[in-house]
């Protein structure tokens, strides 16, 4: 099937495939349709949870793409009814990956257990290509194209600039800035009029969108999450069924292999982020002074927020906070471990994410909270499901214990 879309102001044209055709060779053919099965299972399984509850969602159409012109900054996309992702990112997220996990932990010990070093990679292959498409889903079910052309109002801006025919998830390679300073720009210039926000700043649509990727984000993991906790309790259900001593030592099995199903999902996010993040050219510190050039949070800020979200989900599952701890406790070496060598040392500041963990970028994730607030009531008037509840006052203080260095990437940690 041949489909054309906009891509912001260019045209393009995009060979959409349900499955692989057999010209490209049995090796891509696997790789690839093997991926698009297990992604339609999490539609599928997906939308028969949320329908219960929700009658107007809809069931995507799941398509692997190739385009004509070159677009390999272009990850995935979805036009507001079907998902699109691309049969490059497949394929290069492998040797990402294993490029990614082939490290120790900073203790020494081996990342992987002895035996599960494959298994590992597929899963973690798995999650990330599920948070992808969970991350298109939540804009097709939010609506948030819908909500862009039916409550934002350019005043001085062109059309263009705010309203394209896909939401895509893209990575910026190159190119600088070209808008006003963003230290002149606050959450004050959105105004809203009548329902509408008014648009009057070039920096306004990037905001907008940051907003709505974070959202996407976080949905994503919190949709991902939910298949990990329902494939643990089938298996808890089909385990315990022996005697009290034998029940609780497959417990203690299933909160070890539980705990090691959320530290790879935290891999993959990271992973993930990380890929992206690859991609860009220039230092990651650098881009703390770029915040707003792109319509996508800055890799850094979107990991952080997706482990911030399941850091929290996986508390609000468990009320009893060592059950939590303990399942969290393989988080670190996935978000830590495998991003702190470069090469030639093992250092925190060479994680992508270390950026994040400065004064700037920690009010820039306050600045994008609070921007929620502002259009998550507008934005549900067109959701087709509940959205996330708006953030506290409390939680949108910047924590000086977040604070690791300054924008030049300098410790200010002893």
């Amino acid at each position: 099937m041949i489909k054309e879309f906009y891509f912001g102001k260019e045209k393009r044209i995009v060979h959409c495939y349900h499955e692989c055709p057999d010209v490209a060779g049995i090796e891509l053919q696997t790789i690839v349709n093997s991926a698009l099965r297990q992604l339609n299972k999490l539609l599928d399984d997906t939308y028969n949870v949320y329908k219960t509850k929700y009658q107007a969602v809809t069931r995507p159409n799941l398509y692997a793409y190739i385009c004509e012109s070159n677009i390999k900054e272009v990850n995935a996309f979805t036009d507001g009814v079907d998902i699109y992702i691309s049969v490059a990112c497949m394929i290069s997220m492998h040797s990402y990956i294993k490029e990614r996990l082939n490290t120790d932990k900073f203790n020494g010990e081996k990342l992987l257990p002895v035996g599960l070093e494959q298994s590992s990679e597929i899963r973690i292959y798995k999650n990330i290509l599920e948070l992808i498409v969970a991350h298109e889903l939540t804009h097709i079910w939010h609506r948030h194209g819908v909500w862009k052309k039916s409550a934002l109002q350019a005043e001085t801006l062109s059309t263009s600039n705010y309203e394209d025919t896909v939401f895509s998830e893209t990575v910026i390679v190159n190119g600088e800035p070209d808008m006003v300073a963003e230290g002149s720009y606050s959450v004050a210039n959105l105004v809203s009029i009548n329902g509408k926000i008014l648009l009057n700043n070039p920096l306004d649509p990037n905001y907008i969108q940051q907003i709505l990727e974070v959202d996407a984000d976080c949905c994503a993991v919190r949709i991902v999450l939910m298949h990990l906790q329902r494939e643990v309790d089938s298996i808890v259900q089909k385990n315990l069924c022996g005697t009290e001593d034998e029940n609780k030592k497959e417990i203690r099995a299933i909160i070890s292999y539980h705990s090691y199903l959320i530290g790879l999902l935290m891999g993959a996010a990271g992973i993930m982020c990380g890929f992206f993040d690859s991609q860009r050219l220039g230092k990651p510190f650098d881009r703390l002074s770029v915040l707003l050039l792109s319509g996508h949070p800055v890799p850094a800020i979107r990991f952080i927020k997706m482990h911030e979200t399941l850091l929290g989900l996986v508390h609000q599952y468990y009320s009893e906070e060592t059950v939590a701890d303990i399942l969290l406790s393989q988080t670190s070496a996935f978000a830590i471990d495998i991003f702190m060598h470069d090469g030639t040392s093992k250092d925190l500041k060479n994680c992508f994410w270390a950026p994040a963990q400065t004064k700037e970028a920690q009010e820039f994730i306050s600045y994008l909270e609070q921007g929620w607030n502002l259009i998550r009531d507008s934005l549900q008037q067109y959701a087709l499901v509940d959205l996330p509840h708006k953030y506290p006052q409390n939680d949108m203080i910047v924590d000086s214990s977040m604070i690791w260095y300054d924008k030049y990437g300098n410790s200010l940690r002893p």
